[in-house]
């Protein structure tokens, strides 16, 4: 509203505004970050080719060295389970050889003991090795492991040891605060142009899996072999998920 109100009214506009076009009530450095967002993603729209931009004093600079025994995490979770505060559902990991290691729950009970898995594995994993750490992308793996950890009154230390001694890192976090891309988002999704990653799940995205969860729940009774063939493709994704975060 405050860039219509100023005449810009297209992102094209907004990508070739000049810096001293700046509107009221924006900072000089936030109105350069959303024009350099604007002329990238403009570019791409133009050109069809991606690019990005390194950004003054990159997070990546901070990230520590890399260990044979780093983890690559992802969760998921379906938020229509019949009890409250959802099901998390699966916790899948790779190591850097690209073995995959999923811990599955399909009720309240299986979660505490999934969840209490994948930790004792990673702690064990990180306590061997100090120089070995958990990388994830965006907050929710580090949200969901406290809450599980509240919940099942089990792994509170471990998790938090997790979490306050800097072992679980954020490469959201990393890539928002390096650099700027040609891209309307920052998902790992988006990303994956700029490293040409080939997905072999059929599921797309987020949203979908959490639907194929739901047609696998109806299916466990009626028809098992179509229900484990709908398992399978939420585990390529999730591991597809942990590979590219790798």
């Amino acid at each position: 509203e405050k860039l219509k109100k100023s005449g810009i009214a297209t992102m094209t506009a907004l990508a070739e505004a000049a810096a001293d076009s700046r509107p009221d009530g924006f900072v000089p450095a936030t109105f350069d970050k959303l024009r350099s967002q604007a002329r990238l993603q403009n570019g791409y729209k133009v050109s069809g080719a991606h690019k990005w931009e390194l950004l003054e004093d990159p997070e990546i600079g901070v990230l520590p060295p890399a260990s044979p025994n780093d983890i690559f995490f992802d969760m998921e979770g379906f938020p229509y389970f019949v009890e409250r505060g959802g099901l998390e559902y699966l916790f899948g990991a790779v190591t850097r050889d690209k073995q995959f290691y999923p811990w599955w729950a399909h009720n309240r009970d299986q979660e505490a003991e999934a969840f209490a898995g994948f930790v004792k594995w990673a702690y064990d994993k990180l306590q061997a090795d100090p120089t070995a750490h958990i990388y994830h992308y965006a907050p929710y793996e580090v949200t969901a492991l406290n809450k599980l950890a509240t919940r099942h009154g089990v792994m509170e230390q471990q998790v938090d040891w997790l979490i306050t001694q800097g072992k679980m890192i954020d490469l959201y976090k990393v890539v928002k605060g390096s650099i700027m891309v040609s891209q309307p988002s920052y998902s790992i999704k988006k990303l994956e142009a700029f490293y040409e990653f080939g997905r072999k799940s059929t599921v797309v995205d987020a949203g979908s899996s959490i639907e194929e969860y739901d047609y696998y729940r109806q299916l466990v009774e009626q028809d098992p072999a179509e229900a484990k063939r709908v398992l399978q493709t939420i585990a390529d994704y999730n591991e597809d998920d942990c590979v590219s975060t790798l």
